[in-house]
């Protein structure tokens, strides 16, 4: 499987995106986001499987167990190679039954303990489109002995790649106002929200509710130029989907928020 994005699965049991049993498989530049599992694996879940997976990009998925992976039973063995996994919920992995393993090298892992060689363990700086911002760390840093992107340079992590070709001014105009996505999320009871500003400008950060009330506002000043992060504890609010709205005079970037309580 290749070149594939899975958005918002559900399974009652396990492997929320995708779910392997008794199988090995190879695949490369998949984004699986957004999927749930009642039980293990919102991502995905593998049981006596096994597989390599290149440049995958895993966030934002959840279950009552390894909100991103599950590897379980007999010699379940997967290997993750260039990859993202950032933002699941709740604990990242859920490893376990007989000699279950999950391997990852180059990639960018929210849980340092399943990182070998090469990998990082830091905010990949994700747009809301999953593409990575110019400030990610995660470019440049994947298998050196990969081919190479498509723009002449070294593997990046994850499914989309940044492409360094874009002129100076290409990558100001796509830069200049950016909100990250925020993480945990879903989360409980407090999530962080990074964003990226270039210019000097009044900036407000909001919170609003379903039903577009505003709840709270966390900015509403001048910050500093480059990466920003703030943090929403939300323990005096229900479970539920917010909004966090970023505004400036001439833009605003809306994502939606899950508390789960």
């Amino acid at each position: 499987m290749s070149k594939c994005i899975i958005d918002s699965n559900t399974s009652d049991r396990n492997g929320g995106g995708i779910y392997y049993r008794r199988s090995s498989a190879i695949n490369s530049h998949l984004l699986i986001i957004n999927s749930h599992a009642d039980c293990a694996g919102g991502g995905i879940a593998f049981s006596a499987s096994s597989g390599y997976f290149d440049q995958v990009t895993i966030s934002q998925n959840t279950a009552n167990a390894g909100g991103a992976i599950q590897s379980w039973y007999d010699d379940s063995a997967p290997t993750f190679n260039n990859s993202i996994v950032w933002g699941n919920y709740p604990q990242t992995f859920y490893v376990g039954g007989g000699d279950a393993t999950l391997s990852f090298f180059y990639s960018d892992v929210e849980d340092p303990d399943f990182s070998l060689a090469g990998s990082i363990y830091q905010n990949p700086l994700l747009r809301n489109d999953y593409n990575l911002s110019e400030d990610s760390p995660c470019i440049d840093s994947g298998d050196p002995n990969h081919a190479l992107d498509p723009d002449g340079t070294i593997v990046d992590m994850g499914m989309y790649y940044f492409n360094q070709a874009l002129s100076v001014e290409e990558e100001l105009e796509i830069s200049n106002f950016r909100l990250f996505n925020a993480y945990p999320n879903p989360f409980n009871p407090i999530t962080t929200i990074g964003f990226m500003v270039e210019s000097i400008q009044l900036l407000s950060l909001q919170i609003y509710n379903i039903n577009g009330i505003l709840i709270e506002t966390l900015v509403n000043n001048n910050l500093e130029l480059g990466y920003n992060e703030v943090t929403w504890d939300a323990s005096n609010f229900p479970s539920g989907i917010y909004f966090a709205k970023l505004i400036t005079n001439n833009n605003i970037r809306t994502q939606k928020l899950m508390l789960v309580k």
